[in-house]
Parts: C-alpha cells; sequence; structure tokens
C-alpha cells in the first residue's frame, strides 16, 4: 500500500537534496529523506508549472532518478499478485498521481523565472548527461509557458545531442567599415 507521506517524503528529497538544515530533516532507515509537513512551503495561489509539467516531470523522475526508479519498483512488489489486471491498473494510477502531487509540493521552491532556471539547471546537473536525458528535459522545459520558459538552456541542451556546427553563414547585409582585405573576425563560442 503506497501512503501519501511515503511519497512526500521521497520527493522532497529528490528535489531538495542537500538544501535542508540537517536539524529540519531525518533520514529513514530506506534512505530516504523525512522533511517535516512545517517546513513545506503553502501551496501557492499560481503555479509556474501546469499539470502536465507536473506529470511529465513525475515521469522524467520515475526514469530518470535512481531512487524514484527503485521507489516505484518496491511499490509494484508490494502490490498483492491476486489482483485483477484494472484493480492493479487503478492502484498503479493511484500510486502515480500521489507521486506527482508529491512532485509538485517539491515545486513550490522554484517558483517565477528564476524558479524555473534554477530547476532546469538542478535537473540538467543530476540527470542530463546522457542524450535522452537532454532531449526528454528540453522537451519537459517546452511545456513551460513562454514567460517563464529557459528558452535558451533548451536551445543549448539540444544543441549538445546534436552536436550542431555552423558550415555557412550567409549575410543578407555585407555590413560596410571594412574591405575584403581585412575581414571581420566572427568568433562563435561552443555550447557550454
Amino acid at each position: 500500500q503506497v501512503n501519501r507521506r511515503g511519497i512526500l517524503c521521497f520527493t522532497a528529497s529528490v528535489l531538495a537534496a542537500g538544501s535542508i538544515p540537517a536539524t529540519a530533516a531525518v533520514e529513514t532507515s530506506d534512505g530516504l529523506v523525512w522533511q517535516p509537513r512545517s517546513s513545506v512551503p503553502v501551496k501557492a495561489q499560481s503555479s509556474s508549472y501546469a499539470p502536465r509539467f507536473v506529470t511529465y516531470l513525475a515521469r522524467f523522475l520515475l526514469n530518470f532518478d535512481a531512487g524514484s526508479a527503485a521507489w516505484w519498483a518496491e511499490q509494484g512488489q508490494r502490490l498483492p499478485s491476486k489482483l485483477s489486471r484494472d484493480e492493479l491498473a487503478a492502484i498503479r494510477q493511484k500510486s502515480f498521481g500521489q507521486f506527482s502531487e508529491s512532485v509538485e509540493v517539491g515545486l513550490l521552491k522554484y517558483q517565477g523565472r528564476t524558479g524555473v532556471r534554477n530547476l532546469f539547471s538542478l535537473l540538467r546537473s543530476r540527470y542530463g548527461s546522457s542524450a535522452q536525458a537532454k532531449i526528454q528535459l528540453a522537451l519537459l522545459f517546452s511545456l513551460i509557458s513562454a514567460s517563464n520558459q529557459p528558452v535558451d538552456k533548451i536551445e543549448r541542451a539540444l544543441g549538445e545531442v546534436e552536436q550542431g556546427a555552423i558550415k555557412v553563414i550567409t549575410l543578407t547585409n555585407p555590413g560596410s567599415g571594412y574591405t575584403n582585405r581585412t575581414p571581420p573576425a566572427v568568433l562563435v563560442s561552443a555550447p557550454a
């Protein structure tokens, strides 16, 4: 049986690892960090994250975060083997919904344009080493509203996946102030 407290504790530890003071966190025997409910911010009236972003992030964590994947697998192993397919689907759907709600609580610390950018950087540093993770992060953050979307970070991640290079530049306006003998130096830095 999945309980909401367990999911909340786990998700809060994934999204806020290292940012919780030692006196406010308690580690459980299974390695998850429990964060007191009083230290979780009250849900904002409006969030920078739509439900589809939260759902996609929950799926991303289940695929790319080892702790989330292990927790999900353990929850599946605890299910009674005599359940019908429909009963199993209903329980797993409810578990995923609770996990997604916990992810949403973890996102409260990452509101506004700066929060979204910080979240992208955090997820990129933890999970963005593979090409597939970079693509999934780009897809995930493309779900953010245009006013908060970290377009430069999305472009950089996709550029690294494609290992893009500029092969030809055509100037529609050749400019002025120099001759063919002394063309301007044009420098383009590689993605960071």
